[in-house]
C-alpha cells in the first residue's frame, strides 16, 4: 500500500521525488531523459504540511531546481 510505504522507498521506486534541489534535479534530468517527460506536474501540499512550507518548496523548486533541469 502507498501510505504505508517509507518514503525512502517511494523515492528509490521513482514513485515520489523529494530531497535537496540537487537530488531532484538529478532526478528530474533522468527522467527527462530516460522516458521523454517535458511537463512534470507537481503536488507541494501534500498532507501534513502547511502553506508556508508548501510556498517553500515552490520557491526552491522555482529557483534552484528548475534553472538546472531546463535548458
Amino acid at each position: 500500500v502507498l501510505l504505508a510505504a517509507p518514503y525512502k522507498d517511494l523515492d528509490d521506486n521513482d514513485c515520489v521525488m523529494f530531497g535537496s534541489p540537487e537530488h531532484c534535479a538529478e532526478r528530474l534530468t533522468r527522467a527527462s531523459q530516460d522516458f521523454g517527460i517535458t511537463y512534470p506536474i507537481f503536488e507541494v501540499n501534500f498532507g501534513g504540511i502547511g502553506h508556508e512550507e508548501a510556498m517553500r518548496s515552490i520557491a526552491m523548486l522555482a529557483e534552484q531546481v528548475m534553472p538546472k533541469v531546463v535548458d
